[in-house]
């Protein structure tokens, strides 16, 4: 008996002949594939509890560490190697102990990880990196983005768009299908979203500032265009205008999601969006800024006031 591995998306994307092979021995029902599932949180838990000989595990690494990788082994390996050439986290005297609050760790790609998805992403045509650009923006469904969307803003025909996105579905394995959503005029449109959040993080990346800036904001203008309730998309919509640089824009969606927090009687939230909103205020010119501000300030203010009547009792 014969045991191998191999990473499916490398001989997708490389049409290399193991995969012609694979096929021929499953034809000739010689060969059984054994396709590996992602780990679940308790296992990261336990691998990370036998590299420390058993010891205990700090609240919520395995969990911090999960969330990043989504149960890829190798990547879990890399992230925990990062963690500790950065200095988070240390092996000491058989535990684990944690350099810095959990909360504050940002963990970007590891350089492996990030060559090797690099090296995958370099070798796809320029119409199939043309659509990973627009599929990194998050937007009304977070990771996932729907082909009419995506494909508006590369001013790409949607079925070229999903022909594509089924391409780096099946052969380079980057993208996965994601079911579909209607739009308010009937229209119903496939949706996709990334294996692994490694991959959007990496294309997210590679996008000029200015390029990346530009499609921002045409996401959100085309979601004002089409979505009926933007209430509900709020926060996201004013991060698209952020980052585009639209800053009256950012700030009215802002100024709409901490009403949408304030109806869910949700104050310190509301009051977090609002004061974000005024930090904006300041890129406005100088001109406008009062106008702006006045009415963020009102807001704050009827938040404070309802705070302090609650801990006083009047």
């Amino acid at each position: 008996m014969l045991i191998g591995t191999y990473r499916p998306a490398e001989v997708k994307s490389a049409e290399h002949s193991l995969e012609a092979v694979k096929q021929d021995l499953v034809v000739h029902q010689l060969c059984h594939e054994i396709a590996l599932q992602p780990l679940q949180e308790t296992e990261v838990a336990e691998y990370l509890a036998s590299e420390a000989g058993n010891g205990a595990i700090p609240e919520g690494l395995a969990e911090l560490i999960y969330r990043h990788t989504e149960g890829n082994p190798l990547y879990m390996v890399a992230v925990l190697e990062h963690m500790q050439d950065r200095g988070f986290i240390a092996l000491e005297n058989g535990s684990w102990q944690i350099n810095t609050p959990l909360e504050k760790i940002d963990l970007e790609a590891p350089e492996g990880l990030r060559r090797m998805i690099e090296i995958q992403i370099e070798g796809l045509s320029e119409a199939e990196q043309r659509v990973l650009e627009a599929a990194t923006l998050e937007g009304i469904g977070r990771t996932r983005f729907s082909v009419t969307s995506r494909a508006a803003l590369i001013d790409m025909d949607p079925q070229a768009f999903e022909d594509i996105c089924e391409t780096l579905c099946r052969r380079h394995r980057i993208l996965r299908r994601a079911g579909s959503v209607e739009f308010p005029n009937g229209t119903i449109s496939a949706c996709y979203e990334f294996v692994h959040t490694l991959y959007r993080e990496v294309c997210y990346r590679r996008i000029a500032p200015g390029r990346r800036a530009q499609l921002h904001t045409r996401m959100g203008l085309w979601a004002e265009a089409h979505w009926e309730r933007l209430d509900e998309a709020a926060v996201v919509m004013a991060a698209h205008f952020e980052e585009g640089g639209d800053w009256p824009r950012a700030i009215k969606y802002l100024r709409l999601a901490a009403d949408v927090a304030g109806r869910r009687f949700e104050p310190q939230q509301a009051a977090n969006i609002l004061e974000h909103a005024l930090e904006l205020v300041k890129k406005l010119p100088e001109a406008e800024r009062s106008e702006y501000g006045i009415t963020i300030l009102e807001k704050l203010a009827k938040i404070y006031i309802a705070w302090v009547r609650e801990a006083t009792g009047r």
